[in-house]
């Protein structure tokens, strides 16, 4: 006898595959959701709304497009106004021109420029960029060519005031139409974006030059970013005042294209900001400081600054000998006495290691000679420092010495010594009198 039995027989109806199948029996399709035609309009209407979309942008930025060049023409004209001003020397013109809402200071320095510049020429000025910072008031590169010199740019703020455009001082802040800012692990840099490619690659190492000196002096790095503002190529807006703190001018290098004069003269900066705050309590012995930035760089570079190798080579010439105790203002040039001091510097970083550029700016605030600063405050024997520093630098630079000192040279130098003996006789000054002699002789002989 034959059994019936159902497809549904033998079934777990609790089954996951139970309930798929069902679910998947009364769910209607996509297109039972959505009749065809419904989904045609839809397309069509999302479509037409793109449409409409994309109009309205490309609307809105021929109406941007179309108010920027209004602006730049408009400002171009009071810049032609500001040029025949200036060359016609007419001030109640050149003064029309000017926000009078702009602060006192600023107004005053405009007018003393245009005494400055006025009658000496005809300066041609191009408006080459121009972004609206409100309605009413623009950031604006120009570019200025003045007579009998090269022709730089310059960014300047115009205020729109009626129908007239005039110049004004530019918001704290708005340095250029177009700047950069990148950041390392410590510095935050800024600057025109023409000059990053000549800027950026030297980023790292500017870091890394910052690290070395927090750790020299002992100082802890800034909270946050230390801002460096890099004017090279386009000289910033006039804000009137500006932190000189912040501000790391190198316009001069704008057209140059040596890299290396570029790191150096960024470096020097750099340095001469870190060390600025130890001059106020540094005293007599100042120009130490002065010696610590020219060696600090030159390590950093690898290399040090010609004009400061020259000076020293030109001091081994005239001078056989030279006291430790004579590196001092009253008796060079502040040139040369920086790189005499550098010098120093550079033997006592060999002589102790770099804990020795933190003895040395720490003990400035209380020892005003050398014989204190290297005998106290640095612990050592002045006698063998004086007597190893001067033929360190003998060593050091005698390569770059093409001859020895001339026989009347000599006798210059014999006098000079000479001199400066009878003076320490005349004043009472022992201090003098012991400076000139030899650091290395026996203590027995300089008491007789």
């Amino acid at each position: 006898m034959l059994e019936w039995k159902t497809g549904g027989e033998g079934w777990d109806e609790t089954a996951e595959g139970w309930e798929v199948s069902i679910l998947e029996a009364v769910a209607p399709t996509p297109s039972e959701k959505v009749p065809r035609r419904w989904r045609r309009r839809m397309g069509i209407a999302f479509g037409f709304l793109l449409v409409l979309l994309v109009a309205a942008a490309l609307a809105l930025r021929w109406q941007a497009d179309r108010k920027l060049a209004a602006a730049r023409a408009d400002v171009q004209a009071a810049v032609d106004e500001e040029m025949w001003a200036l060359k016609t020397g007419n001030w109640e013109l050149y003064a029309s021109l000017l926000d009078r809402r702009a602060p006192a200071f600023w107004y005053q320095q405009q007018q003393g420029r245009f005494v400055q510049n006025a009658r000496r020429g005809s300066f041609a000025a191009t408006v080459t960029d121009l972004v609206l910072l409100e309605p009413d008031l623009a950031l604006v590169e120009v570019r200025v060519e003045p007579p009998g010199r090269s022709e730089y740019r310059e960014t300047r703020a115009y205020r729109r005031v009626g129908e007239r455009w005039r110049r004004t001082a530019a918001p704290p802040g708005e340095l250029w139409v177009r700047p950069v800012e990148r950041e390392t692990a410590n510095l935050r840099f800024v600057y025109h974006r023409d000059d990053a490619e000549r800027l950026e690659p030297l980023f790292p190492a500017l870091q890394a030059l910052y690290t070395q000196l927090l750790q020299d002096s002992g100082l802890a790095p800034l909270p946050g970013k230390r801002p460096l503002q890099i004017v090279l190529s386009v000289l910033p807006a006039d804000e009137g005042r500006f932190d000189a703190n912040l501000r790391y001018d190198v316009s001069f290098l704008a057209s140059s294209s040596d890299p290396l004069q570029l790191q150096w003269e960024l470096g020097r900066q750099l340095t001469d900001r870190v060390l600025r705050q130890f001059y106020a309590r540094a005293g007599a012995m100042s120009f130490v400081l002065d010696g610590i930035r020219e060696w600090e760089v030159a390590d950093w570079m690898g290399v040090l600054d010609p004009e400061t190798e020259a000076r020293i080579v030109r001091v081994l010439r005239e001078k056989p000998f030279l006291p430790l105790s004579m590196v001092r203002p009253d008796q060079f040039d502040p040139l040369t006495l920086t790189a005499l001091t550098t010098t120093v510097v550079e033997y006592l970083a060999q002589r102790q290691g770099r804990e020795a550029i933190k003895s040395l700016i720490y003990g400035l605030d209380r020892y005003d000679r050398w014989e204190t600063l290297v005998g106290k405050g640095m612990g050592l024997p002045y006698a063998d420092v004086a007597g190893g520093w001067w033929e360190f630098v003998v060593q050091r630079y005698a390569p770059f010495r093409t001859s020895v000192p001339e026989p009347d040279a000599m006798r210059a130098q014999l006098k000079w010594m000479l001199e400066l003996e009878q003076r320490a006789l005349n004043n009472h000054d022992i201090q003098l009198f012991e400076s000139l002699a030899d650091p290395l002789a026996p203590r027995q002989w300089l008491r007789n």
